[in-house]
């Protein structure tokens, strides 16, 4: 009865985060399509240097936000949390946690527990370790006031 509940609340959270992830999507493609259609208006309504340049900068800053700037994050946040598990100063502590980016180390130790999980069903314990660094981070950080 109780695992009949708990696999009923499993399909419902997974049917939730399904529907959110597609509104994301439609999401990032309405905005997408209107900052397409913002850049064909300005070339409409500006001469050709104008424009040419105004789409330059817009497809340079489109690239920066779309794959450096997450690319950026998940290093910064992967260099403190290894700095974080040295074994920092407790002020020091305090400030990287301010600066490690909180999905990016959800998304991490996520990854890690799925690939472990992989492995174990294989039946092959031995080819991924659980992350020493992730656990001593999450350990070290619930230990600091306030959540993750």
């Amino acid at each position: 009865m109780k695992r009949e509940k708990e696999l009923k609340k499993l399909r419902k959270s997974r049917k939730i985060a399904k529907i959110k992830s597609i509104i994301g999507y439609f999401l990032i493609l309405g905005a997408v399509v209107s900052c397409h259609y913002i850049v064909l208006v300005v070339a409409a309504s500006s001469d050709d240097y104008e424009s040419k340049k105004w789409a330059q900068n817009y497809l340079i800053s489109l690239a920066q936000a779309m794959g450096i700037s997450p690319v950026a994050r998940v290093l910064l946040t992967i260099v403190l949390l290894k700095m974080i598990s040295k074994g920092q100063s407790r002020e020091k502590v305090k400030i990287m946690k301010l600066l490690v980016c909180k999905m990016t180390t959800r998304a991490l130790a996520m990854v890690q527990s799925n690939l472990k999980d992989k492995a174990r069903s294989k039946g092959n314990n031995s080819t991924v370790k659980p992350n020493k660094i992730l656990l001593s981070v999450n350990k070290k950080i619930s230990q600091l006031d306030g959540p993750i």
